[in-house]
């Protein structure tokens, strides 16, 4: 299918550029736009992409802008204005911005609700790599995995900090007897979040973090499957598992094993 052949062709990096016709596959190009700035795919999450709509009502548009869409035209579009947005995207400067929901380019009309600040940060441009003479192809390898750490950091620390601040919410709802839908959808975006942070944590040879957010995931997949009676060993976890986590993602290096020795506490009880 087409969305199979694009999927192959962004994991095996043979894509400089990206435009897709939501008219046939309307759903695949969102989900292919997501697993690309997200990193589920290929080893470029800042892929410059294009959709063309032949649908410009706030829903589309909004579909596409949440999961870090480059550029969006009218379809269908001439030759002549889409090599000309094209040239506007290659010369132009990327920006991108982090939160716990979104990565992608900035918009500055945008409004994210954001307890933290969010940090600018400029990507690889491969299109202005590739028209510039005498670029060397391993330093924008370079530079993109370097790019991709940054991101990487930037969405763990957002998540954490979302973590947290779930189990705060979370618990005075179990304490006061409050359980409801909210607690039901608090616990599954908690279970959503803390398993995305074990994916990104693969690789980033901090042990103890790792074991933290795996930890979390198992306590928050617990409680999802039974929100209404939990466990009540998982009740005494979550508080300490919330401030563990905060710690341990914004632990200054004096305090790095006082983490560790929550960590291996909360794992103990766990078992």
């Amino acid at each position: 299918s087409q969305y199979n052949d694009v999927l192959e062709a962004v994991a095996e990096d043979s894509v400089d550029l990206l435009v897709c016709d939501t008219s046939l596959e309307d759903r695949c190009v969102s989900e292919i736009l997501y697993k690309i700035r997200h990193h589920e795919i290929g080893n470029n999450p800042f892929l410059i992409v294009i959709i063309l709509s032949s649908e410009f009502g706030p829903m589309t548009i909004n579909k596409f802008i949440n999961n870090g869409v480059s550029d969006i035209l009218v379809s269908p579009v001439s030759s002549s204005h889409l090599l000309k947005r094209i040239e506007t995207l290659k010369d132009n400067q990327q920006i991108y911005v982090v939160t716990v929901d979104y990565i992608g380019p900035e918009r500055r009309n945008d409004t994210r609700p954001e307890t933290q600040q969010i940090s600018r940060i400029a990507v690889p441009n491969v299109l202005n790599f590739k028209a510039t003479p005498g670029k060397n192809e391993k330093s924008l390898e370079r530079a993109i995995e370097a790019t991709t750490k940054l991101v990487n950091k930037e969405k763990m620390d957002r998540q954490a900090f979302q973590i947290s601040y779930l189990v705060d919410e979370i618990m005075p709802l179990y304490e006061a007897d409050d359980v409801s839908d909210d607690v039901i959808a608090l616990i599954e975006r908690l279970e959503v979040v803390s398993s995305e942070l074990v994916r990104r944590m693969a690789g980033t040879h901090k042990a103890y973090m790792s074991k933290l957010a795996n930890t979390v995931l198992q306590v928050a997949s617990s409680i999802a499957k039974s929100p209404l009676s939990p466990e009540t060993t998982d009740l005494q976890l979550l508080p300490e598992l919330g401030v563990a986590v905060q710690k341990a993602f914004f632990a200054t290096d004096e305090e790095i094993q006082l983490v560790q020795d929550i960590t291996d506490t909360v794992k103990d009880r766990s078992a």
